[in-house]
Parts: structure tokens; sequence; C-alpha cells
């Protein structure tokens, strides 16, 4: 989603860590927005006057068009895919932003038309909540807005889409990183945090791997069972595996 930001109209206000003590920089509080990019992120600013201005200390700003920028709004998770001149868009909020892009830059009006062979991904759904989650840990509504989802990511993408369980994804539960206390669970695996933990017990369950349910055994990381191996050789994070001990793994 592109993020936005209205640049406030007083240059006093809008920008006191770029303007430098002797900038002549000054600008009318009227309202004529600009859509800039700045790196990956647009913003828009009230007028080209406040974008000049914040060219003094940003060369790296980019007008893009006038008016403000184009913003995809929300999309619940019933949104099926739409097509538009053969081109395929994952919900109608992704072509609403194209279609407003298209027409700012170049005057083209784009409208859906899913009559085209390459828009076979476009079956209706039913509005109901028995979601599934596909293996690249996205949670679809059900299972036939998933069937759309595969259709674009095998159609577009040229890439492969599976389901990996039933359920809402485990890593919409908890954002991993929340606290910093680790754990080691009840198969030998340590955790830089518990959500981490939580995210490792809910897959194993909702997969029905394993005979037992995953525990918290103990807090820090878990302990090698080979004495001579230090203990600061095993305090590891999640990018690193220690796999060759066969006695610690991290997950």
């Amino acid at each position: 989603m592109i993020h936005n930001l209205i640049a406030l109209y007083s240059t006093r206000l809008a920008f006191p860590y770029r303007r430098e003590p002797n900038s002549t920089c000054s600008c009318k509080p009227e309202i004529d927005p600009v859509c800039v990019r700045e790196g990956p992120y647009q913003y828009t600013y009230s007028n080209k006057c406040v974008f000049q201005c914040a060219q003094e200390n940003k060369k790296d700003l980019v007008l893009l068009y006038e008016g403000s920028c184009c913003s995809a709004r929300y999309c619940n998770m019933f949104e099926q895919p739409v097509c538009s001149e053969g081109q395929m868009y994952q919900t109608v909020c992704e072509f609403e932003e194209r279609q407003c892009i298209e027409f700012k830059l170049f005057k083209n009006h784009i409208s859906m038309d899913s009559s085209q062979e390459k828009c076979s991904c476009t079956a209706p759904c039913p509005t109901e909540w028995n979601p599934v989650c596909d293996k690249k840990g996205q949670t679809h509504a059900n299972f036939c807005t998933f069937l759309n989802s595969k259709c674009y990511h095998k159609n577009q993408l040229n890439e492969s889409l599976e389901v990996d369980y039933s359920g809402v994804c485990c890593e919409d539960m908890c954002s991993a990183g929340q606290t910093s206390l680790t754990v080691c669970d009840s198969e030998g695996n340590t955790h830089t945090d518990i959500c981490s933990f939580y995210i490792a017990k809910c897959r194993q369950m909702r997969r029905g791997i394993g005979k037992k349910r995953l525990q918290i055994a103990g807090v820090g990381p878990c302990k090698p069972k080979n004495p001579f191996f230090r203990s600061f050789d095993y305090f590891v994070n999640r990018s690193v595996n220690y796999s060759q001990t066969n006695t610690n793994r991290v997950v």
C-alpha cells in the first residue's frame, strides 16, 4: 500500500529539519497538491512550491504528477481478482489504484473487463469465513478465494501456490520480536522470543505433526548434549542453524 503524507502549508512547520538557516524559500498556504516519490514511498505535498523547497535538502525527490497520490483503499479478504485489458489485479483495490495512476500520468481511462482468456481467475466466491493458509503464509477467507489466488499466481507470476493447512495462518497470531525472552521447547528447538515459539506450536498442531504437543521446556537457549560445546556457541538467533551438531535446532 502506498504511504501518503500531506505536507503542511507553512514552510516553517513543514520543514523544521530540512530548511537551512539562510534559506529564502517561502510558499503561499494554497492547496494545489502534487505527488512526489522519495525512494520506495510516495507523498502528497500541498503544492509545487512546497515540493521545490523540500528539494533543497532532499535531492532524490521526484515529481510524479499533479494531484494527490493515488492510494489503494483497504480491501477485505473476500475481494476477488479483476481484469483490465488483459492485465489481472489481485483485488479491485489494486485495480482502482492503477486506474487512478493511469489517468493522472497519461490521461488514460482503463476499465474492468473479464471477457478475455487471460482473465480466467475471477470466479465469484461466497462470503463465508472458512479460512485456509497457503505455503507463502497468506490467509485466504475460504478455499474459493484461495483458488482464485492460485490461478493468479500461475497465470500472472508463473508461481505455484498450495494450501499449507486449514485455518488462519499462524504468522497472523502475533508479531515476532515483541519480546526478547529466549525459550527452549520440548523438542530441543531454541526460539528467540515467545511469539516464535507459539507460531511453531501452532504450525505443528495445524499440520498434524508430532505425537506430543510442543511445550516450553525452559527459559533461555537449549543446552547442548555435548558438554564440550561452549555455552556462547549455542546462543543463537533465527538466522543460524547448528544442525551439524545434532544437538540443537533453531526455528
